[in-house]
């Protein structure tokens, strides 16, 4: 027995598919879940056909044969490393298309470390231990008994095994896409983590064949939506020729505004602005695989993200139809403001896209008092009031998106910027440094509302200001989110509270706040600025809704939750295998009653059928086009020509822009 046993041990081929599918099945349990038993059966027949043809082809070549198996062996633990990791950050599974985001790691590795636990090291521990022992065995005896060994096939009959085994693999695939399932976890789980790679490419391919052949209108998105424009909108051109500001507000969640530490606001300017102006404390993310550059490209479009990449690739010189391209017939000139490298989540492709005239990066704000990446928003907001007031000298409306940064993971402020007074057991950890740092935010908010007034610029403002993501994920550990829930006098931390971020709109002239509760994303920023300017976009392709004007609403989500997610005004609803195993989790009661996953079937395919459509307009984007003006560098940005407003835009006639 101990010498067959020993055969097979010498076998690189055999010691390869063991390493191997050990760590696919650690992957496995972190990622997709499943028995022990699913992934021997699931994942083995790849691995097997893949070591058949390694030794069909290096028969004879033993040390090729080698040293084939630890470059696959390294890649692939790489591969699943990363997997590992981005799942633990997204909830969901990384694809090809997550490469295209790989040069941003190095301006977020702080917040990638926190992701990593030191046991997924162990993915890599066998490729020096096997160097070593081949090193030292290779001084000891030549030729290497473990190298030279190697399975000797006829070549008919190592055919057939890999035909067999790739068979047994598109099985696979057909059973978990037989049934209809959307949800990427759940199909990785039942075609192989390494097998979904594949399939992944052939169905992006397959998405884009098919959106390009799709016709999308306004009338169509508002069908499939069920809704239909109010003959007399809310709030319909009350900032009508006013300036508009939106602010994004780095990773804030919703739960801390109202919140108290120790009987200290953790964020008072905010809480003070919500009263003269409109809240919508229902208000959820919808970003994509670009993160805080999704969020800008959502408001600013009211499309869905593809999910597959950031949006600022996706729609690298395309004519996307914008805000910045919607306001221009009526005076306003664009700008966006950021204290980092404009190449940042490839915003220098984003911009021009999005038809702004101008943006304004760290060439402009330079160095001065940097937190994380940039400049600090204190810097932000001061040095955008002069291009404000160039703007306005212009003769020009302002229309600016101020991305503020310094509330940013892992929230480790200077500690002259720590404000609040924490008490012991917050001190120091990842949820004190988080409170810290939204109060930050909110204070250097503050400093730019009272320089706005000082400027004469408060009166004519209308300000939006939302969260552009979470800053406590629910995956983080129990010694982050328990203390969380015990502040936020919940029983536990949830998704809804993960998801929720505030919308604060403030409109000039406006003297009592109004809470709204209607659920809204960031999808329906840009229809509800339009209502408030009063322009009309019923001729526009927008997946938004006016959140003043429609009660009910539905939002697709894509990232951080499985495809096939979606939220309405009761839950948020994630899909299984399909709709009949479906997870429920409540907006707000926790204790409520939840029906059956087919008594959202309607939402649920809404919610497929708006993101297939939002994907395919963004497929039937025009080039930008040599007549498109760029996005200056804005040290010496050159004055733009005043642009007149169309007249009586207030008119339904004149609103179309």
């Amino acid at each position: 027995m101990l010498p067959v046993l020993r055969k097979y041990l010498y076998q690189p081929g055999i010691l390869f598919l063991a390493v191997l599918w050990c760590k696919i099945a650690y992957a496995r349990s972190i990622i997709v879940g499943g028995s022990l038993w699913q992934s021997f059966y699931i994942e083995l027949p790849l691995l097997i056909a893949g070591v058949a043809i390694i030794e069909a082809i290096f028969q004879g070549k033993p040390r090729l044969r080698f040293w084939s198996y630890m470059v696959i062996n390294l890649v692939v633990s790489l591969a699943l490393f990363a997997m590992i990791v981005y799942f633990r950050y997204f909830n969901t599974l990384a694809t090809y298309t997550s490469l295209f985001n790989a040069n941003q790691v190095g301006d977020v590795g702080g917040t990638v470390a926190m992701l990593i636990k030191p046991v997924y090291y162990l993915m890599f521990i066998d490729l020096p231990v096997v160097l070593g022992i081949v090193a030292v065995k290779g001084l000891l005896r030549k030729p290497l008994r473990f190298i030279q060994n190697g399975w000797r096939m006829r070549t008919r009959y190592g055919a057939a095994l890999i035909l067999a085994c790739l068979i047994l693999a598109v099985v696979h695939v057909l059973q978990a896409i037989g049934g209809g399932t959307i949800n990427e976890i759940v199909k990785a789980r039942d075609m192989g983590i390494l097998t979904y790679q594949a399939y992944a490419v052939y169905s992006d391919v397959k998405k884009q064949l098919v959106a390009k052949s799709q016709e999308v209108t306004p009338r169509a998105v508002r069908q499939a939506k069920g809704i239909r424009l109010a003959d007399d909108p809310f709030m319909h051109g009350v900032a009508m020729d006013k300036d508009v500001y939106v602010i994004q507000l780095e990773s804030f969640n919703d739960f801390l505004i109202g919140l108290e530490v120790d009987g200290q606001e953790v964020t008072p300017v905010l809480n003070e602005l919500i009263g003269s102006s409109i809240y919508f404390n229902r208000f959820y993310q919808q970003i994509g695989k670009g993160n805080t550059s999704d969020a800008e490209f959502v408001a600013n479009t009211s499309l869905y993200p593809t999910g597959t990449m950031a949006m600022s690739l996706q729609t690298a010189g395309r004519k996307v139809p914008s805000l910045p391209r919607y306001l221009k017939p009526y005076g306003y000139e664009s700008v966006t403001l950021h204290t980092n490298e404009v190449k940042f989540w490839d915003r220098h492709q984003m911009y021009p896209a999005l038809g702004f005239d101008r943006y304004y990066d760290k060439q402009y704000f330079g160095e001065e008092d940097v937190v994380h990446f940039g400049a600090s928003d204190e810097v932000l907001y001061r040095k955008s009031l002069d291009v404000f007031r160039e703007i306005r000298e212009r003769g020009n409306r302002i229309y600016a998106n101020l991305i503020t940064m310094s509330n940013h993971n892992p929230f480790d402020l200077p500690e002259e910027k720590r404000r609040l007074k924490l008490p012991a057991h917050l001190e120091g950890t990842f949820l004190g440094n988080y409170l810290q740092s939204a109060h930050y935010a909110d204070y250097a908010l503050g400093t730019w509302i009272e320089e706005m007034k000082a400027a004469g610029l408060w009166e004519d403002a209308l300000v939006v200001i939302y969260g552009d993501h979470f800053g406590v994920n629910v995956n983080e550990p129990p010694e982050v989110t328990k203390p969380l829930a015990e502040l936020l006098g919940i029983p536990e931390y949830t998704r809804a509270q993960m998801f929720n971020v505030p919308l604060i709109i403030r409109v000039p002239g406006m003297d009592e706040g109004l809470v709204r509760h209607n659920m809204g994303g960031q999808i329906d920023i840009l229809p509800t600025i339009m209502n408030l300017l009063g322009i009309s976009y019923e001729d526009k392709v927008v997946f938004g809704q006016d959140l003043l004007n429609h009660d009910r609403n539905l939002i697709g989500q894509r990232t951080y939750l499985p495809g096939g997610s979606f939220i309405n005004e009761e839950v948020i609803f994630v899909p299984g295998s399909g709709l009949e195993d479906g997870v429920m989790y409540p907006l707000e009661d926790a204790e409520m009653e939840l029906p059956s996953p087919t008594a959202y079937s309607q939402d649920y395919s809404k919610a497929l059928k708006l993101l297939r459509m939002s994907d395919a307009y963004i497929a039937s984007l025009p080039a930008l086009g040599e007549d498109a003006v760029p996005v200056d560098a804005p040290a010496d940005a050159p004055a733009a020509a005043p642009v007149d407003a169309p007249a009586n835009h207030g008119s339904s006639e004149a609103r179309g822009g």
